[in-house]
């Protein structure tokens, strides 16, 4: 779900969508390796450089146990029939990781006053220490093969297998039958009950995503139900400018006020790369030779980016390459669609602020009605890879629109990110406290509501014609159009519903336990620019907001962050517990720009922490002083 809006200067819409996308891969299957690790970034040492106490994450495979509930069945719609039984059906299997030992592992990584504090895993010290065994996961993998399904993926950590075939070899598979099912939001598919497995596979498996197309909650915010669908819509002018021919030196002109629209404009100069750069510290770290130069920033895309449009954006930014882009398909087959726009908009916002040797990798999938499936696949293979130390993810759902298993299935694959210590920034949506675009229905977004996820929310920044920063509020639409939120409600938050999402031990500090506090996890984190913010899109250059832009904002500021670390010696930032730890430290008033004024629809900003925008906004220059000391 895009967090965006791209438009004119007349009416700043943001759009941000729904996840969704499903989509058939044919894959080659890798051979299933379990790759010796010296496990060196895991040697706690004292000041003289010796091992300090036991190692917390020797770990061990996980016991085998009767398998619990592998996916929710969902309900809400008619029955109609069963599943062509030649339909493609794309599932992730995720493989029953050791998450008692896995927890005990991560307390010690994140703990501060550990010897272990930010000493991160490789993708091989999980698959050796927590996974299942190469010859457990070669039973599945026979296992499924007998069926007549392909396990097109494997990964490195072996946490999780992709799987594709046919309805009828699923259904043979895990002893289920696929129904179709008719709602207001339109058909979709779901088993008639949880799947189940032979005796000897018992315990392997802990998730299967993908046996559900859709859910039956009311589809308020979008005209695509079940896919990863916009919750806004990209305007375009009319009766502008014909678009200009990106020449050498780009098109700039209309940079820093946006592209005349006939009958509108109200004058107001955008947030240009500069102003972001030095309003959130960037500036100060480019001048001490950090400016995320030959590091990777990873983002999350349903969708493709227009390269033209890309090019030209750097040009203007002086930070053109043309070896900045990369594209890994997680998924072929993406296709262009209305999502162009978002996914322009995630990587240029990286591209203006960092350098022109900072790759920008797009992880891909098809924005189809298998995207449950295809996101786990994302995540898996960005763990699998390790080749980013920060990935954002612009798309998301309202969190009761999708099954609890699925919901804690996606949190305990970015909990691998976390323990390998990557960065997950998540927009935080954009219709405000009321995700599910009801206006007065409070709800999250997921999967910014997962624990594991950093959340990040909006904000409207203001500031001199140098770029520093003048003042900061709540991103928040003083007069909402209530019927429909079309992603300009404003920044998304509040307290998750899901069971499983309690509060985390390291959501504490100042403001976070208040009168709303339900026990359960609590959103945004943090916080960026989210509107008023100028990007080139479709040979114009467009006002565009929403927390889409705010979650690579943060991204890229972190990118640069964790290269003056490395620098100083230092490991990455890592997951979500070290906000807490710096917004709760003496330096937390440096580190973050608190946002005390404007709402969310429900929800008020408040010094400190608070539903609207987290702890507030970045000083990534800051963060250097605090994590490099």
């Amino acid at each position: 779900m895009p967090f965006i809006s791209l438009m004119p200067m007349t009416h700043p819409r943001n759009l941000w969508r729904r996840l969704t996308a499903r989509g058939l891969i044919v894959l080659i299957l890798p051979t299933l390796l379990l790759a010796s690790c010296s496990l060196s970034g895991l040697t706690a040492t004292s000041q003289n450089g010796t091992p300090t106490g036991s190692d917390p994450c020797v770990g061990g495979s996980p016991a085998p146990t009767t398998s619990g509930d592998l996916g929710t069945p969902i309900s809400g719609g008619t029955l109609t029939g069963a599943v062509d039984s030649n339909q493609p059906i794309h599932l992730d299997i995720a493989l029953n990781i050791n998450r008692q030992a896995l927890d005990a592992c991560l307390q010690a990584i994140y703990d501060p006053t550990s010897s272990y504090y930010r000493h991160f895993l490789n993708p091989t010290d999980i698959a050796q220490r927590f996974a299942p065994s190469a010859a457990d996961i070669q039973k599945i993998v026979t296992y499924l093969q007998q069926q007549g399904l392909t396990v097109s993926q494997t990964y490195a950590t072996n946490a999780a297998l992709t799987v594709d075939g046919r309805a009828a070899q699923v259904e043979q598979a895990f002893n289920l039958q696929l129904q179709q099912y008719q709602n207001a939001n339109g058909t979709f598919y779901s088993p008639d009950k949880s799947p189940t497995l032979p005796a000897n596979l018992q315990g392997l498996i802990s998730n299967i995503s993908g046996l559900n197309s859709d859910t039956p909650l009311p589809c308020a915010v979008t005209g695509k139900c079940g896919y990863i669908t916009h919750l806004g819509s990209i305007v375009t002018p009319l009766g502008g400018p014909t678009p200009s021919h990106v020449g050498v030196n780009g098109d700039c002109t209309f940079a820093i006020t946006g592209t005349p629209i006939i009958g509108g404009g109200n004058g107001s100069p955008l947030l240009l790369w500069s102003d972001l750069r030095q309003a959130y510290g960037l500036n100060t770290l480019a001048a001490q030779g950090f400016d995320g130069g030959s590091t990777t920033i990873g983002m999350v895309e349903f969708d493709p980016y227009s390269r033209q449009d890309v090019q030209n954006y750097m040009l203007c930014a002086g930070t053109f390459d043309p070896n900045r882009l990369e594209t890994v398909d997680v998924v072929p087959g993406l296709q262009p669609g209305s999502g162009v726009g978002e996914a322009t908009l995630d990587v240029e916002m990286a591209a203006g602020m960092t350098s022109k040797t900072t790759k920008i990798l797009t992880y891909d999938a098809p924005n189809n009605a298998q995207w449950e499936a295809e996101f786990q696949d994302i995540l898996n293979r960005a763990a699998s890879d390790k080749k980013v130390n920060v990935l954002s993810v612009s798309y998301g759902d309202f969190e009761q629109d999708l099954t609890p298993t699925y919901r804690e299935a996606v949190n305990n694959t970015m909990q691998l990110l976390a323990a390998e210590g990557i960065s997950t920034f998540v927009a935080s949506g954009d219709c405000g406290a009321y995700g599910s675009g009801h206006f007065g229905a409070k709800m999250v977004d997921f999967p910014a509501s997962a624990p594991w996820a950093i959340a990040v929310g909006g904000t409207q920044l203001t500031t001199d014609a140098l770029g520093n920063r003048q003042s900061e509020v709540v991103w928040g639409n003083p007069n909402p159009d209530q019927t429909a939120c079309n992603n300009t409600w404003g920044s998304g938050g509040g307290v998750s519903t899901e069971p499983s999402f309690t509060i985390p031990t390291w959501q504490k500090g100042p403001g976070v336990f208040n009168q709303y506090s339900t026990g359960a996890r609590q959103v945004p984190d943090v916080a960026a620019a989210a509107i008023n913010i100028s990007i080139y899109y479709q040979g114009l250059w467009l006002m565009t907001g929403g927390t889409s832009a705010a979650a690579p904002i943060w991204a890229s500021g972190m990118d640069v962050v964790n290269q003056a670390l490395a620098a100083k010696g230092k490991a990455p930032m890592g997951a979500v517990p070290v906000i807490y730890q710096m917004a709760d430290s003496s330096n937390g008033s440096k580190i973050f720009n608190d946002v005390t004024q404007g709402s969310n629809q429900y929800y008020s900003a408040t010094p400190g922490w608070d539903f609207t925008s987290g702890w507030g906004s970045p000083n990534f220059d800051q963060i250097v002083t605090q994590l490099g000391g």
